[in-house]
């Protein structure tokens, strides 16, 4: 099992997600990768950042202008997972759960619209990057940017 957790810089502030694993010994104790905080990902608008503060997260202004940034493609961190009810939840608020019958039905291979059948029917988890999803993510209107946000705002549900 695996949960959603927030990295850090060295000097607390956030960096992306992680993902963190039930410890194997102690159920409900999660064994947190380092510099990670037990905390689902901030909400961060431009401009801002978001440093730890020991209990939750404080919105600052950037130290940079955002013209001054210079813009390079982010490196995707650990693959988001969210639970399968967040990721419907997802989809129900963003107007995309009606499309996914559809989606999966429109399916060339009958071995792969099987293999996504069952994993859209009894997944207990979901992987941002697992295949499945992004030939689901392809069906859609969105871009990958606009479908890691909407990742991102499911690990929160």
């Amino acid at each position: 099992m695996k949960k959603l957790v927030s990295q850090l810089t060295a000097d607390g502030y956030y960096a992306g997600t992680a993902q963190a694993d039930q410890s194997p010994l102690e159920p409900g104790v999660w064994l947190l990768p380092g510099g990670c905080v037990d905390h689902p990902p901030p909400l961060v608008a431009g401009g801002k950042r978001a440093r730890w503060d020991g209990a939750q997260f404080v919105l600052e202004d950037s130290p940079q202008k955002e013209a001054d940034v210079e813009q390079t493609p982010a490196e995707p961190n650990l693959a988001p997972v969210v639970t399968m009810r967040q990721f419907r939840l997802m989809l129900l608020q963003a107007g995309l759960l009606p499309n996914v019958e559809e989606a999966i039905a429109s399916i060339g291979d009958q071995a792969q619209r099987s293999a996504i059948q069952i994993e859209w029917e009894y997944a207990t988890e979901v992987s941002r990057y697992h295949p499945w999803v992004l030939t689901l993510e392809g069906s859609t209107q969105l871009d990958d940017v606009d479908f890691d946000a909407l990742f991102e705002q499911a690990a929160l549900l």
